[in-house]
């Protein structure tokens, strides 16, 4: 492909991504927390609405940019509205619309002069923060790892015209399919992934195949990122949540999941976008009862659920064990918070399960290939673990360590204890999972789990030490 084309398409791209996923969030749901807990909250809810009101409008036959366009317009007055009534926001909202929609007709508002000085706003905010801040050496670390992992996963689509894999055939199709308003045309599938892929293409206006080369890539970056976010949170140590990120973006040969499947752009690498920030905000939720911490984890959930079948039972894993882990520390302040996340698991367990249940009343049958992975044998053996695999063991060990001094100095651990169990159950389920059932499935893909949980180990332990 031209390089021309592959700028022209790539900004097309790029713009599209931050405006539905960064600056309409931004100005809608006003979230909480520093720049990156902002930006994943507001892109978890984000994805969870197109995903919704995707299958809607391809069902009723009325998925196109227009509906969607309409739809944001209506989500937006609509949320704040919920807002007003909850008090935390003075003022008419459908006034100060008509009023800005009077002041465009008469010149007043330019949208474009506005963006033009919230960018500005921003960037002069962000500039000064990394002036004045202390430990700025880490923004650059931060920032070179970022930009590793960025280049390890967009140079082959940049270099090469075929995307990556033989899937991406199929993700192609499938994301055409919800274009042209055919749902489950092969079979019984989670459609999350190319709901999303079709709404970037419906505001981006470029070419499906840019799209699907672009959006793999994008799912590693965002991972990492992810990763860091959850260490750092965690750990409150830049250089931990560095490191992980660090092992994940930039060691992609040395992982379980391999280095192909990090960059192709399938439904499992996607929903990995998710997995981490996910436990974030259930693990914060936890702890601190914020019932905007819930909101984000239901979404997340649902979000999980409409993508990939397989991560979602992954992040269930994980949630189940900070259920475990705060129950035990104290069963009577938890237990109500608990019960809470448990019903938002079961609601968004039934909400991800109606398309399918569509599918099948309408007569379509699972998809076949899927099915037939799902129910393989295979010779399975014990799987050998990596140098890295065992870097992870041990930060795990000396990260337990860490905590049961902390544990008997007596200062509280809220849901740090996590990662230790989350470590010890991804663990066995790499190496022993697929050997004990002798399923195809499970002896391919429980690596997935364990690639982001040994960069997780490793930062935890690096902060620990």
């Amino acid at each position: 492909m031209p390089i021309e084309h592959q700028i022209f398409n790539l900004i097309k791209f790029a713009s599209s991504f931050v405006f539905l996923f960064m600056i309409y969030p931004f100005a809608v749901f006003r979230e909480k927390g520093d720049f990156v807990e902002r930006f994943f909250s507001g892109f978890i809810k984000m994805v969870f609405v197109f995903i919704v009101f995707g299958y809607v409008f391809v069902v009723i036959n009325l998925y196109e940019f227009l509906s969607l366009f309409i739809m944001l317009v209506f989500f937006a007055v609509f949320w704040n509205r919920r807002v007003i009534n909850h008090g935390r926001e003075k003022g008419d909202t459908s006034l100060k619309i008509s009023l800005i929609l009077y002041d465009i007709a008469d010149g007043i508002f330019v949208p474009r002069k506005w963006l033009k000085n919230k960018y500005k706003y921003y960037f002069q905010c962000a500039k000064s923060q990394v002036r004045y801040s202390k430990d700025k050496i880490y923004v650059v670390i931060l920032l070179f790892v970022v930009l590793g992992t960025a280049y390890l996963r967009f140079k082959d689509p940049l270099a090469h015209a075929a995307p990556g894999l033989s899937d991406a055939s199929v993700t192609l199709a499938w994301m055409k399919y919800i274009k042209g308003r055919i749902l489950f045309h092969d079979g019984i599938y989670p459609q999350g992934f190319h709901i999303y892929l079709a709404t970037l293409q419906e505001f981006a206006r470029s070419d499906a195949i840019y799209i699907l080369k672009y959006a793999g890539p994008l799912n590693g970056v965002l991972t990492t990122i992810g990763i860091y976010f959850l260490v750092f949170k965690f750990s409150s140590n830049k250089m931990a949540g560095i490191l992980a990120a660090f092992s994940y973006g930039i060691l992609g040969p040395f992982l379980p999941l391999g280095w192909t499947r990090q960059a192709s752009t399938n439904s499992q690498e996607f929903a990995m976008v998710f997995l981490a920030p996910v436990w974030y905000f259930t693990a914060r939720y936890l702890e601190t009862k914020e019932k905007r911490l819930l909101v984000t984890g239901f979404a997340g959930f649902a979000v999980i659920g409409f993508i990939h079948t397989l991560v979602w039972g992954f992040m269930v894993i994980g949630v189940a064990i900070m259920i475990f882990i705060s129950v035990l520390s104290n069963f009577r302040t938890n237990i109500k918070s608990c019960l809470q996340i448990i019903l938002a698991g079961v609601i968004t367990s039934v909400l991800t399960m109606l398309p399918l249940l569509f599918g099948f009343v309408a007569g379509t049958e699972l998809h076949s290939s899927s099915l037939q992975y799902l129910t393989t044998s295979m010779l399975a053996e014990i799987t050998k673990l990596s140098y890295l695999d065992y870097a992870a063991v041990i930060g795990t060990i000396i990260y337990l360590l860490y905590l049961t001094i902390e544990k008997i100095k007596g200062k509280i651990l809220g849901s740090k204890p996590f990662i230790v169990l989350l470590c010890f159950v991804s663990l066995f389920a790499y190496a022993y999972l697929g050997w004990l059932t002798q399923n195809a499935l499970l002896a391919g893909r429980t690596g997935i789990l364990w690639s982001v949980v040994v960069s997780i180990s490793i930062g935890m332990g690096w902060d620990a030490l």
